[in-house]
C-alpha cells in the first residue's frame, strides 16, 4: 500500500493484528484491546461548540458547558444478536444556558443509560462516519433559573460522527419539558474518546 494509506481494522479486543506492506517488505504487528469491558471503560469528555441555542418560551438561550459519555459494555461477537452494540451512561454534566432572562443551570437525577449500534461504523470503509444512536436518552432532574428551581425530565437525539483522528462529533436534538415551560434546541459538541482502567466501582483511571 503506498505511504500515508489509511487502513481500517475491526475493533476486536485482545487479538494480534499484523498490517505489512509488500511492496517495502515491512510489517508491523499489535494487539487490538483498547476497550474491552469490564476491565475497562472509554470516557469521552464533551465540549460544547458555539452556536449551540436552546429555545425557552420566547427566549434563545446560548449554551456551553461540557457533559461526559462512559461506554461500559460492547458485544464484538460476529453473528450474535447483539453484535456492534455499546452501552453506557451519561455522567457529570455542566451545562449552562445563557440568555437575557437569566442563567440555567442543569442537575441530574441518577446517571441516564444510553444504548448506540456500532456495526454500521465498522462496516464502513472510510471514515468520517456519521452513526445515529438508534435509542434516545431520557433523563430527569431540577434546573434552575435565577434562584428559582423547578424539575424537569426530556430526551436527548443524539446523531455522532466518527472521525479520522480518533475524535468525536455530537449533534444532540434536546426536547425537555419544565415546571416553566419546554425547553428545545440543538446542541454541537466534540470529544476525544479516552480509555480508561476500571479501578473500582464507579471510579475510573484515565
Amino acid at each position: 500500500m503506498g505511504q500515508g494509506q489509511k487502513v481500517k481494522i475491526d475493533p476486536v479486543p485482545n487479538t494480534t493484528v499484523t498490517v505489512t506492506n509488500t511492496s517495502e517488505n515491512l510489517s508491523t504487528t499489535f494487539t487490538a484491546a483498547v476497550f474491552n469491558p469490564p476491565l475497562n471503560r472509554v470516557v469521552s469528555k464533551y465540549t460544547i461548540l458555539s452556536g449551540s441555542t436552546v429555545q425557552f418560551g420566547t427566549e434563545s438561550f446560548t449554551v456551553s458547558g461540557t457533559y461526559t459519555l462512559v461506554d461500559t459494555t460492547v458485544d464484538y461477537t460476529v453473528g450474535s444478536p447483539t453484535f456492534g452494540e455499546e452501552s453506557g451512561f451519561l455522567s457529570a454534566v455542566n451545562v449552562v444556558a445563557t440568555g437575557s432572562a437569566g442563567a440555567i443551570t442543569f442537575g441530574l437525577s441518577g446517571a441516564p443509560s444510553y444504548t448506540a449500534n456500532l456495526a454500521p461504523i465498522w462496516a464502513t470503509p472510510d471514515l468520517p462516519a456519521t452513526l445515529p444512536i438508534p435509542v434516545d436518552v431520557t433523563f430527569s432532574g431540577f434546573l434552575s433559573l435565577d434562584g428559582s428551581t423547578t424539575p424537569f425530565s426530556g430526551t436527548l437525539s443524539d446523531t455522532t460522527t466518527f472521525n479520522p483522528d480518533g475524535s468525536v462529533s455530537d449533534l444532540d436534538i434536546l426536547d425537555i419539558m419544565t415546571g416553566f415551560g419546554p425547553i428545545t434546541g440543538s446542541i454541537s459538541a466534540s470529544a476525544t474518546p479516552t480509555p480508561s482502567r476500571l479501578l473500582k466501582k464507579g471510579l475510573v483511571l484515565l
